[in-house]
């Protein structure tokens, strides 16, 4: 939804980082004014929140009829996605303790979004929104980011049961029945993106190989059953492997 640039303040003294709002050409005024909708919502959420495990938003800018959002740079970081390609082109995996520290983090910035307000979820985790980095002292820390599709009741940017996210991310229960039905959904279809997210950091692999188009994408999370996390990789515990495996529950009242 953006471009995010490295800036310092130099008023406050420190660096930021700025996102600018894409500006796309040849839409109506309702889509104009819904991409600018979810893009202050990316920055009305976190700001609102204010958890250690969500992204801090300094301010949201409006200069010369363009968006800024002003927020949190922290030296080091990278997304999860990029650890993942960085583990893949090395041959090398990531540690157990530090996947089951950003997890708990993870969960624990999910339940502070989900808190917030009844109905609220972010619609979008995946590697590509967890932003990973080290603490001052070494430990392993991880924080949400890109609130730009989230689901915010009452808010009129989507409706419950739209397909906004990714597909590979998105729960069995988006996909249509045989008749044509879907259900509403509502905060555990983070908790399964989630789930499929720390599936791929702790294998490098995806849970249900026949997966490869919507379609298949569809048949393979309704009918099918996810390979065993520790088929492959054996010094994944049995706890670790039945939390992960309950996120992605095809039937998110188990999740």
């Amino acid at each position: 939804m953006g471009r995010v640039y490295k800036a310092y303040d130099r008023q406050l003294r420190r660096h930021v980082a700025i996102k600018r709002m894409h500006t796309r050409h040849g839409l109506s005024g309702d889509q104009e004014g819904l991409v600018r909708a979810r893009f202050q919502g990316e920055a009305l959420l976190p700001a609102q929140i204010a958890d250690d495990n969500i992204i801090e938003v300094y301010e949201l800018r409006h200069i010369d009829d363009e968006l800024f959002i002003v927020f949190q740079l922290i030296p080091g970081s990278q997304t999860l996605l990029e650890r993942m390609r960085q583990l893949e082109r090395a041959g090398g995996q990531l540690p157990i303790d530090e996947a089951t520290a950003y997890l708990r983090q993870a969960l624990q910035g999910l339940c502070a979004l989900h808190a917030h307000q009844e109905g609220l979820f972010h619609r979008d985790v995946k590697p590509d929104n967890l932003l990973i980095y080290e603490s001052a002292v070494g430990e392993p820390r991880l924080k949400l980011i890109d609130f730009g599709v989230a689901h915010i009741p009452d808010a009129g940017l989507t409706a419950a049961g739209d397909s906004v996210g990714t597909p590979t991310y998105f729960p069995p229960e988006l996909f249509p029945t045989k008749r044509g039905e879907r259900v509403e959904l509502d905060h555990r279809m983070d908790l399964f993106a989630l789930g499929m997210t720390f599936y791929y950091a702790l294998s490098l692999k995806r849970p249900y190989p026949s997966a490869r188009d919507l379609q298949s994408t569809a048949e393979a999370y309704t009918t099918t059953t996810p390979v065993s996390l520790r088929s492959h990789r054996s010094d994944i515990a049995a706890g670790l492997e039945a939390v992960v495996h309950r996120l992605m529950e095809k039937d998110r009242e188990a999740r």
